[in-house]
């Protein structure tokens, strides 16, 4: 089986950088017998939020990604802190990284960014019936542009590559404003914007 291919013999701290370790993982491949070492990116878990206005509209941000040295048009999200519940970090960033506060808010799903090298998941929330409080705290080395797009607009930003943050896209998918088979016109894809349970359900009954 392949649960029982790989035995874990122990691991080494590499470096530390605050926000995530580096490891390095020994493993015997149980096949060959042979042994070698993996890179382990040790992190927190995060959460990234779909906020919704009750007008139907998604708040989004954008910031500067050093990864890519440029700026980024996410939705919101962070760190969970130490103990902190998934469902309490994501109100938690909302408010901090936008000014905005939801009337309520339901877990999407869990996922893995890339395990291959992270061993930390992410979680997924919609935020329903946002407003606006003007109450934003960033952290001293951040600066984020905060605005509204009407939900119907998401596709068509997906599609040009406007938005193109991988795991922001994951998180629009399970809302139903994905679909990377198919070309399809503006209008179509208005049509299933209004046709989407989930999105009818989101934005209190469609357009």
């Amino acid at each position: 089986m392949l649960e029982q291919s790989w035995t874990y013999l122990g691991n080494q701290d590499v470096s530390d950088y605050r926000v995530f370790r580096l490891c390095r993982d020994r493993y015997r491949f149980e096949p060959t017998g042979q042994e070698r070492d993996y890179v382990v990116i040790d992190s927190a878990s995060w959460v990234n939020v779909i906020p919704i206005t009750p007008d139907g509209n998604v708040v989004l941000i954008r910031q500067y990604r050093h990864g890519i040295r440029d700026v980024v048009l996410e939705i919101p999200g962070g760190m969970i802190d130490g103990a902190e519940a998934p469902e309490d970090a994501a109100v938690r960033e909302l408010r901090e990284e936008t000014g905005y506060e939801a009337g309520s808010i339901r877990l999407l799903a869990r996922v893995l960014p890339n395990p291959a090298v992270q061993n930390n998941y992410l979680y997924l929330f919609a935020a329903e019936g946002c407003r606006n409080t003007g109450q934003t705290a960033p952290d001293a080395f951040e600066l984020i542009e905060v605005f509204e797009r009407p939900l119907a607009d998401i596709p068509g930003m997906i599609a040009s590559g406007e938005i193109a943050h991988s795991l922001v896209i994951t998180a629009f998918s399970l809302i139903g404003l994905v679909n990377p088979t198919l070309k399809i016109s503006a209008p179509a894809i208005e049509a299933a914007v209004n046709r989407s349970p989930v999105l009818e359900n989101l934005s209190g009954g469609g357009k």
